[in-house]
């Protein structure tokens, strides 16, 4: 089927490695998910990621460049730039003379991705060291105090 996009799982460690390479990133406390405010591309396509990541973009959904330069106030070259971003991510699909769309994952695809999502929280678990520092603690309550004030919000 043309244009359809096939997630096999060599692909899914791929794209998972460079993900967890981005999270890497970041430190604790986790407070901002855009690594340099002054990059407008880098802010543009973490927006666009927060909303597909959520549900508020729907898989297959269209991404029309027009839309997301009034939406933004950029350039074209910079919201081209930030489909590019995504598209690395494995969040968008790029086609020729067609645009760009949300990626949309078949009921065997999602299977995979839980299975892979179970793998790296159990290694996540087997990486803590006991006893944690009470500052982690802290941190991380505070993290957990801030979302669910923001969830009560929505």
């Amino acid at each position: 089927m043309r244009g359809k996009r096939h997630l096999h799982f060599g692909h899914l460690r791929r794209s998972l490695a460079g993900f967890i390479t981005h999270l890497k990133s970041y430190s604790l406390p986790l407070t901002n998910i855009i690594p340099n405010p002054a990059d407008e591309q880098n802010a543009i396509a973490n927006s666009l990621a927060m909303q597909i990541i959520f549900g508020k973009i729907a898989p297959f959904h269209r991404l029309i460049e027009d839309d997301l330069m009034a939406e933004f106030k950029a350039s074209r070259h910079r919201v081209r730039r930030a489909i590019d971003i995504l598209a690395s991510r494995a969040l968008v699909v790029r086609e020729t003379n067609k645009g760009a769309h949300v990626c949309g994952y078949s009921g065997i695809e999602i299977q995979q991705i839980y299975e892979l999502r179970d793998i790296l929280h159990t290694a996540a678990l087997h990486r803590i060291k006991f006893p944690v520092d009470p500052k982690i603690i802290i941190a991380l309550r505070t993290l957990n105090a801030a979302h669910v004030a923001a969830s009560a919000q929505r």
